[in-house]
């Protein structure tokens, strides 16, 4: 996958999520993530167990992003 790619795939999965739309966020996570949410004890281990806790969060929360910019970093492999 190019950088270009993988930037507009992040803006995607980014953008999706703030709609709602958590699933392709969910997929595109590692089997071993670990989330640390803005929550007081939201700090969630593997992949399993972020898809059941979204599941059973339920709100109506919406968000606006304005002027999405992907800046690539170079990081250490």
């Amino acid at each position: 996958m190019t950088t270009q790619a993988l930037l507009q795939l992040s803006a995607d999965i980014i953008t999706r999520y703030y709609n709602n739309e958590i699933e392709p966020f969910l997929s595109a996570c590692h089997p071993d993530v670990l989330w640390i949410g803005p929550a007081n004890t939201q700090i969630i281990r593997t992949r399993e167990t972020l898809i059941e806790t979204f599941a059973e969060e339920h709100h109506n929360l919406r968000f606006e992003m304005h002027d999405l910019v992907t800046v690539p970093l170079m990081t250490p492999s």
